[in-house]
C-alpha cells in the first residue's frame, strides 16, 4: 500500500457508496487498509494522522463531502498560548513565508494555502498565538489582493481617498 493506492481506494469507495458526507471514522470502517496506512504513515508536524493532506489529494467532488453534514456541537475550546507549537510550523516553512507577501508561481499559492491551513488548525485547537499569527499573515494576503485585483482596488486605503477629495 502507498498513498496513491490509498487515495484511489477512498475515491472508489466514495463514488460507490455515495455518502452524504464522510470523516475518518467512515474511512476506518469502509477503507480499512487505506485507513491503517494513513494512520501509520501520513503524519503532520505533531505526529497526528494528516487528514488535511489526504483529503487534499482526493477528487474535488469527494473533498467537498469531508465532514460536510457533521452537526457541530458548541464545543468549549480551552485557549492557551504555546509558542513552541507555532514555531514548529513556522520553522518548517520559514523559507516559504514570503508567499504571504508575493507569490512567484502557482506552486507558491499552494504553499501559502498549506501554511495557512497548518496555522489555522492549531488556532482552532485554541492556540491564541497561532490565531494572532494567522491574522497578521492574512492581512498581507488581503493587502496583495487589494493591490493587484482591479475589482478590489477601490478598497485600497479609503481614508486617504477621502482626505484627497
Amino acid at each position: 500500500m502507498n498513498l496513491e493506492k490509498a487515495i484511489r481506494n477512498i475515491n472508489r469507495s466514495l463514488i460507490k457508496k455515495q455518502p452524504a458526507s464522510f470523516n475518518q471514522i467512515w474511512v476506518k470502517y469502509r477503507c480499512k487498509i487505506s485507513y491503517q496506512f494513513i494512520v501509520k504513515n501520513i503524519k503532520n508536524e505533531f505526529d497526528d494522522p494528516d487528514w488535511d493532506y489526504v483529503i487534499s489529494r482526493l477528487e474535488r467532488t469527494n473533498q467537498k463531502l469531508w465532514l460536510r453534514s457533521r452537526k457541530r456541537k458548541k464545543k468549549i475550546i480551552l485557549t492557551y498560548s504555546d509558542n513552541g507549537e507555532l514555531e514548529i510550523i513556522l520553522k518548517k516553512y520559514s523559507d516559504k513565508l514570503y508567499t504571504f507577501l508575493a507569490r512567484q508561481s502557482k506552486e507558491d499559492k499552494y504553499i501559502c494555502d498549506w501554511i495557512s491551513i497548518r496555522i489555522v488548525r492549531i488556532a482552532q485547537k485554541g492556540n491564541l498565538l497561532a490565531k494572532d499569527k494567522i491574522v497578521v499573515l492574512l492581512r498581507y494576503l488581503i493587502d496583495q489582493w487589494i493591490e493587484y485585483d482591479r475589482s478590489l482596488f477601490s478598497w485600497k486605503c479609503p481614508s486617504l481617498r477621502i482626505l484627497n477629495h
